[in-house]
């Protein structure tokens, strides 16, 4: 079977997932190269600035005929991260720790997807859908601003739990909620981190991590050696290489159709015959 299908009729329906790539690529080596990627990443200018996003970005769009939205997880206010690692002296528990969230405007959004466009700073799959599996995405997203679900910003990273979600958890629950892609390719997307427990901070225990002892630890727990905690990602700039690069090549694995808006590299999946998950969309 080949990889690239005849261009699929146009649907009422779609799931489009957006990545946005950081303006320089994230090391995930060690505490070491994460602390120095993300001090460049604060630092490079790009041309949009209101629209920065330091540690990349993702979001949906969901729609049918009647119903349209663009969403994506946000800190309420972005300086929280600096406040518990500068402040609050979080170390590396800033990376656990829950903020204030909300979901970004269909405006915002807008505005943020025409800025890229023309730079190719985002990449998108674009999945038609059967008006089925619409009602369960727009219903799961409806259930989970109900639940207040979408003012927990981080924390542990599992929307359907309810124990928050960044930008990126967020995004991929969409495929995970219809089983729209497989999850050895999810799988491609994930950083998974070991952070030794002397790197988390706990302000409420007196326990505070300077800046140093995070910036010059040069390696990640080892099993047996260091008390740790597990972490993992879905890293937005893993997902917009994975994107670009079966935009650019054919892969016999995956049945799809490029296209681009602009200079934005996409990819096309026909998912309408899919059936619904009959597994619970919450997992609590």
């Amino acid at each position: 079977m080949l990889a690239l299908a005849q261009s699929p009729r146009l649907s009422a329906q779609e799931l489009v997932v957006y990545s946005m790539p950081s303006p320089v690529r994230y090391n995930w080596k060690s505490p070491h190269t994460l602390f120095i990627s993300y001090l460049e990443n604060l630092l490079k200018p790009i041309e949009y600035q209101q629209h920065k996003h330091p540690m990349g970005h993702m979001l949906i769009e969901l729609k049918d005929s009647s119903r349209h939205i663009m969403s994506g997880a946000i800190p309420l206010d972005p300086r929280q991260l600096k406040r518990a690692v500068l402040q609050e002296k979080q170390g590396l528990g800033s990376l656990f720790t829950r903020y204030t969230g909300t979901l970004e405007t269909m405006e915002e959004n807008q505005h943020q997807l025409n800025d890229r466009y023309p730079y190719g700073d985002i990449a998108y799959i674009r999945i038609l859908i059967s008006q089925p599996m619409f009602e369960r995405l727009w219903g799961y997203l409806e259930e989970y601003k109900s639940r207040g679900y979408d003012t927990i910003y981080n924390g542990n990273n599992r929307p359907r739990e309810g124990a928050g979600a960044g930008c990126s958890a967020f995004a991929v629950s969409f495929l995970e909620v219809g089983r729209l892609l497989d999850s050895r390719i999810l799988a491609e997307w994930q950083v998974n981190l070991k952070i030794q427990e002397r790197l988390i901070g706990r302000p409420e225990k007196e326990k505070r991590i300077p800046i140093w002892k995070m910036a010059f630890t040069q390696r990640w727990a080892k099993e047996g050696k260091h008390s740790y905690q597990s972490i993992y990602y879905y890293e937005p700039n893993a997902v917009y290489k994975w994107i670009k690069q079966k935009n650019e090549q054919p892969d016999a694995s995956l049945e799809y159709t490029p296209e681009c808006r602009d200079q934005a590299p996409g990819i096309v999946l026909d998912r309408r015959h899919y059936p619904i998950p009959d597994e619970p969309v919450w997992h609590r």
